[in-house]
């Protein structure tokens, strides 16, 4: 029965089903494909993957409804790219189901692996991360899958005492790099049989970038094209970073970006810092590549709501450990609930089948010492709360915007800079850069949770 279920949740998850049809390539656009597939073809030509061209041809040949002169960057280091370059030698059609495929078969070895570690059904795992890790990411074809399934697998990988594939894993999930890079820091600090491996694969990385896309470009990668990057998100209403919220109160980009930039590694400190202390309390040694990252979420300058993803299996492995757990519980409802999502007519839809799951799987991890009864009572209420609370934030009134402005052709030469064109973007496009109040409110649950996980693993690591 339980695989029955599983199948149900992927099916759903993967929006595989539509209009009462079964459709195996799955029913969602996946836009974001686009931009890993022509970066890819970049890479494949030779070309400068960080450039306005070609990836601008490219993504408006694969994707007709990119009417404007802007470009959706790539902003990925080189390494990552050179992975999209093997991708793209095949026809796109075929690219895209493949990689959607992988992003599912992601989520799902994350599921499994997870229960593994915290000793719960893969069920009550695949349900706490259907919603964020696999429905928001797969339908826009995003990175997060696969960065988490990496994290999780070299989190297993450590916990039985194999460094070199703890190492390995660890390395393929810096494909975000700054999701990736907590996890790295603390395995180099609190696992030294990592070290040489790790070592290694930065090498690896590194030769494989150079091949790649050349040394200028590399360079450009770190000189350029992520300040820039990082700048063109700051009004990004997707973004949930303490320099996004400077912003929005008004103080200057250059401000913003530095407080954002010393959160970060403020908070990457701090998590590699208590992660050894609080695996030790847990008693599960996987804490240690988990926390890290989770923590390193809360400010920061370019944090996604997709990446939030991140955050997850540590929340589940602090809330699923015996005993009484108010905060990584909290922590945990709180991040698998996707409360920008949200909207009431979904609640009979695909996303609110999976909204109900998520909490009530959340909740029945956190109180699984607890009676049934206690624990289906409490699956109940949490799910009604949080669809209560999910629906108050979405009767938050907007501020009027207007229209979506026109976006004129502003640094859009052909070899401009990817992200100043898309800065250019997110500038003119009032409809996602300017700050209301239910966009912020949509946030507060989440900045809460990663507050509660933060609180709750300093907590644990003063008590060892």
């Amino acid at each position: 029965m339980e695989y029955l279920a599983i199948l149900a949740v992927v099916i759903t998850m993967a929006s595989f089903m539509s209009h009462g049809r079964l459709r195996p390539t799955s029913y969602f656009e996946q836009s974001d494909t686009v931009v890993w597939y022509c970066a890819g073809e970049a890479v494949n030509e030779r070309a400068d993957p960080y450039r306005v061209e070609p990836l601008r041809s490219c993504e408006i040949r694969h994707d007709p409804s990119r009417k404007y002169p802007w470009v959706e960057p790539a902003p990925l280091p080189g390494y990552a790219l050179a992975a999209f370059g093997l991708m793209a030698r095949l026809p796109f059609s075929v690219a895209r189901t493949l990689w959607f495929y992988v992003l599912v078969a992601a989520v799902f070895g994350t599921a499994v692996m997870l229960g593994r570690l915290a000793r719960i059904p893969t069920l009550l795992a695949l349900l706490c991360l259907a919603m964020v890790d696999g429905f928001m990411n797969l339908s826009f074809g995003e990175l997060p899958p696969l960065v988490v399934a990496a994290l999780v697998a070299s989190a297993a990988f450590g916990a039985s005492r194999r460094f070199a594939g703890a190492a390995i894993c660890a390395a393929v999930a810096t494909i975000e790099p700054h999701v990736g890079i907590p996890a790295c820091l603390s395995m180099l600090l609190w696992w030294p049989k990592t070290r040489r491996s790790l070592v290694a694969c930065g090498c690896v990385l590194a030769i494989v970038s150079i091949a790649a896309i050349g040394v200028s470009a590399n360079l450009e990668y770190f000189r350029t094209l992520l300040p820039l990057h990082a700048a063109a998100e700051i009004a990004a209403q997707d973004q949930y970073s303490l320099t996004r919220v400077l912003h929005v109160l008004g103080f200057s980009d250059k401000a913003a970006l530095s407080a954002g930039t010393a959160s970060y590694l403020g908070m990457t400190v701090v998590g590699v810092a208590i992660a050894r202390r609080v695996a030790a309390f847990v008693g599960s040694d996987s804490l240690i590549v988990l926390l890290p990252p989770a923590v390193a979420l809360l400010g920061g300058v370019f944090v996604h709501d997709l990446q939030m993803a991140a955050a997850i299996p540590a929340a589940l492995m602090l809330a699923s450990r015996r005993g009484p757990a108010p905060l990584p519980a909290v922590a945990l409802v709180a991040l698998v609930f996707s409360w920008n999502y949200w909207n009431i007519i979904f609640l009979r839809q695909q996303s609110g089948i999976l909204e109900i799951g998520s909490v009530a799987a959340a909740l029945l991890i956190a109180l699984r010492s607890k009676p049934i009864a206690v624990r289906t009572g409490a699956a109940a209420a949490g799910a009604v709360f949080c669809f209560a609370l999910a629906s108050a934030i979405e009767a938050v009134p907007r501020h009027p915007v207007g229209p979506p402005t026109t976006i004129v052709p502003a640094a859009t030469a052909p070899d401009d800079m990817s992200s100043a064109n898309w800065a250019a973007f997110v500038s003119r496009d009032r409809s996602y850069s300017t700050p209301d109040a239910r966009d912020m409110c949509e946030k507060v649950p989440v900045w809460l949770g990663l507050i509660a996980l933060t609180a709750a693993g300093v907590g644990m690591a003063r008590t060892k």
